[in-house]
């Protein structure tokens, strides 16, 4: 673990230059990028997650890769192997409140790593086809969303459950401090209370139209946020439980692949083909990172699929470009 530790620090010192004018605040920040000369098994990175031991781990379509700050190690299927990653695309990482690595397939396999193995919990019959998102259950277990609908595995029994949320193709699931269970899907935001088995849409604005969420995210002060395959974003009052959109995150057309909050008050929206657009939430003022070839340390790519903050405050967005990873307190600027 001090081998990690020091690792992780020497990595940042080497990354982060002196911090640059405050007064810059239009400039894009400075990123850090990790690619397939770093040991990524494959150059396109579809999730990303830290454990609880602080390893980064990335999902790809070639393997997941675990980053030590020093080194990648690279975890593959193998058929000899029953212990080995369960198939090799990896669009789905989520570690749960008990530090527990738990992975999802690009065919709607779940599996997670116990520290030596990949224990991988197969569902009978068709499954839940291409797996979207996975989320807590709070007890040791996941709820797991798919092209076929919504399902929770029961860590004890290691039986799957198949859910009638009645929601379709679920693209995203969250599961808020309360325990209220929450799922974007073509319908729009569906939320269950926390023990009850009925789930409710959530009424949106009506000038809104149709909206489609893409992404879910609790903030520090327990707001819940969306975002849409639009590149809408908005919140859930939490005492009328009604939905309402920021104006001043227009539709960019894009969908919104994932919200983090660097700092309390800043959230980071990510987009496929739309960069990253920053929110000060108090002003309403927006920003806008994307991708300029000329900045050697700028976003690498427009097309971000995931992203996460780690426990010291790095930014770490996965993508098209492989990792990038910035610090938030150093608020280097690419030049």
């Amino acid at each position: 673990a001090m081998r990690l530790v020091l690792g992780l620090i020497l990595w940042l010192c080497l990354a982060w230059p002196v911090a640059a004018e405050p007064w810059d605040n239009l400039a894009s920040p400075l990123f850090r990028h990790l690619t397939v000369d770093h040991g990524l098994p494959y150059p396109i990175v579809m999730s990303v997650a830290q454990d609880a031991d602080g390893f980064m781990w990335f999902g790809t379509p070639g393997g997941l890769a675990r980053w030590d700050g020093y080194r990648m190690l690279v975890f593959r299927h193998d058929n000899q192997n029953p212990g080995s990653l369960p198939e090799n695309i990896v669009p789905t990482l989520l570690v749960d409140e008990r530090g527990t690595l738990w992975m999802g397939t690009v065919s709607g396999l779940v599996a997670r790593y116990d520290g030596t193995r990949f224990i991988t919990y197969r569902h009978e019959g068709s499954g839940l086809g291409r797996l979207r998102d996975l989320a807590s259950d709070g007890n040791g277990g996941v709820w797991a969303a798919g092209q076929f609908g919504l399902a929770h595995l029961d860590l004890d029994t290691g039986l799957w459950r198949y859910d009638d949320a009645d929601a379709g193709d679920v693209s995203s699931l969250l599961r808020d401090r309360s325990g209220a269970l929450w799922l974007g899907a073509p319908a729009g935001l569906v939320r269950r209370q926390p023990d009850t088995a009925r789930f409710e849409l959530v009424s949106m604005p009506e000038e809104a139209g149709r909206l489609t969420v893409t992404a879910l995210f609790e903030d520090q002060a327990g707001l819940l946020w969306f975002g849409t395959s639009t590149g809408r974003v908005g919140t859930v009052d939490p005492l009328s439980g009604t939905a309402r959109l920021i104006e001043a995150l227009g539709p960019s057309g894009q969908q919104v692949t994932s919200i983090v909050e660097p700092r309390p008050g800043v959230l980071w929206i990510s987009e496929l083909g739309g960069g990253i657009r920053e929110l000060l939430v108090g002003s309403g003022t927006v920003h806008s990172f994307r991708h300029d070839p000329t900045l050697r340390d700028g976003l690498a790519d427009d097309t971000i699929m995931a992203m996460t903050v780690d426990r010291s405050g790095l930014v770490w967005a996965v993508g098209r470009g492989g990792v990038d990873s910035h610090n938030p307190r150093t608020d280097g600027i690419a030049t």
